[in-house]
């Protein structure tokens, strides 16, 4: 994880640092993610740079081992630690691997999951967070 500023202490507001986590296997990425505030609540999942498309993504020869697990894991841990009190990202309506990850890590869809996900478009999820008290 890049260094980030001073944790919030309120435990009420989510703060507006952010967090890019990438994971390196010889030197190379090999998973990432990151999130950014959405509002004064909620962490909003975002994309890496360089044009890889994806709010947590996980490079085809290193999947299956749950790197995209621990890219949910941590950034999700130090949004809570920030006072955010819930997760909101989406994901493509043609990536059921993603959508089986964010429910299986307990995001909760906030779409319909008996309609076709290509007659919705992105596919909404949000998790609620346990804030730690000092």
């Amino acid at each position: 994880m890049l260094p980030l500023p001073p944790r919030s202490q309120k435990g009420a507001v989510c703060t507006s640092a952010s967090l890019f986590l990438l994971l390196l296997a010889d030197g190379a990425a090999v998973a990432g993610g990151a999130y950014r505030p959405y509002d004064a609540r909620t962490a909003e999942r975002m994309g890496p740079p360089e044009g890889v498309r994806g709010r947590v993504w996980t490079h085809f020869a290193h999947r299956r081992r749950g790197l995209g697990r621990r890219v949910l894991a941590a950034p999700e841990e130090d949004a809570a630690a920030r006072g955010c009190s819930r997760v909101y990202l989406t994901t493509g309506p043609r990536r059921p691997e993603a959508k089986c990850l964010h429910l299986a890590a307990g995001y909760r869809p906030l779409f319909d999951l008996s309609v076709p996900p290509e007659s919705i478009g992105p596919l909404p999820f949000v998790k609620h967070l346990e804030i730690p008290h000092p």
